[in-house]
């Protein structure tokens, strides 16, 4: 049997987790979930991976919140996408701004009619 030298980062630099939250319908401020980042130095360009269940992804905005509490929009409301679900990563310009901390992920629904769950969520640094 031969070894097989495997190399392993020193830090981690995806963070995410698979429990589900509720997303409340018709409800602007919708529902902030943290991610926790042990990651240490600049945040750079951040991968958001969601899996998403909603019949209306059009109705749905995604907002990136930083840890120095910096937000920006991944996905805006779109109410000509009509299909449902959504699995996605979405790139964030986040040069600059520290990668360690609480992140968060808020989701909101801006339309009656549809309610989902954001089934999971990462962030990962490059």
């Amino acid at each position: 049997m031969a070894l097989v030298a495997v190399s392993v980062p020193e830090e981690q630099k995806v963070f995410g987790t698979r429990i589900s939250e509720d997303i409340p319908d018709n409800r602007s401020r919708g529902v902030s979930v943290p991610v926790i980042s042990y990651y240490q130095g600049d945040a750079g360009t951040v991968s958001v991976d969601v899996d998403i269940t909603h019949p209306y992804i059009g109705d749905l905005q995604l907002v990136l919140i930083f840890p120095d509490g910096t937000q920006q929009t991944s996905k805006k409301q779109d109410s000509q996408e009509n299909i449902a679900g959504l699995k996605e990563t979405y790139e964030v310009d986040a040069c600059g701004h520290p990668a360690g901390g609480e992140w968060k992920l808020k989701v909101s629904d801006h339309n009656r009619k549809g309610s989902g769950a954001l089934n999971g969520r990462s962030i990962g640094f490059r």
